[in-house]
């Protein structure tokens, strides 16, 4: 059911594209994954990097929590660059945020997040990509939080990128959810995004 999650862990790409980590620091490590194992490091200057081709992939019923703003989401895109695939893909019952993108240049169109225990979507680091052709559906009591949840530089590195969210539609279904969180520093383009069925107590948030 939707509010099956934290059955196994969740899908995570690494790649060698910008991102804009705190510190100045072009790489950084993956939350999901502790520093000292070694194979967590992403980020770098490649901003055509390639991590392969993911399509007609769904990611159900995944999710862990490690610690405090440490978990391992849906479907985690770290520095990928924008060689790589990904169309045609949905994630289904997580724990965490459906799919999150720290940094990256990689483009994602036909995705589909539904009844995610945190955000939608959530973009950090400054990802540099497009979404495009995407729904969020959300909410009915399963601890979800915004549908989409935009951040942008975090350190002095990358800073100049900006994000495309086109074509998407931003769903509310039953209770305890939020249409998107646009923070202080995202930076980027909303074409042609519906919210839907939030009412008026549900604002999307602008931040200053």
């Amino acid at each position: 059911t939707k509010a099956d999650n934290k059955l196994w862990g969740g899908l995570i790409i690494l790649g060698s594209a910008p991102i804009s980590a705190e510190n100045g620091d072009t790489e950084t490590n993956i939350e999901g994954i502790p520093a000292e194992d070694g194979y967590g490091l992403f980020g770098g200057d490649k901003e055509d990097d390639n991590s392969g081709v993911l399509s007609y992939v769904s990611v159900r019923h995944g999710g862990i929590s490690i610690g405090e703003g440490n978990e391992i989401n849906g479907i985690t895109l770290g520095g990928v660059g924008n060689n790589t695939s990904i169309s045609n893909i949905e994630v289904y019952a997580t724990l965490d945020d459906g799919i999150e993108c720290f940094g990256g240049t990689v483009n994602i169109s036909k995705a589909l997040v539904y009844y995610q225990g945190d955000d939608g979507i959530d973009l950090d680091m400054n990802y540099a990509g497009t979404i495009s052709d995407f729904a969020v559906i959300h909410g009915d009591a399963i601890g979800t939080d915004e549908g989409l949840e935009i951040d942008g530089p975090e350190g002095s590195t990358y800073t100049d990128g900006m994000f495309t969210l086109s074509n998407g539609i931003v769903k509310k279904h039953g209770t305890e959810a939020s249409p998107a969180d646009f923070k202080s520093k995202a930076q980027g383009y909303v074409n042609n995004v519906s919210f839907i069925d939030y009412g008026v107590s549900k604002s999307v948030k602008f931040r200053t």
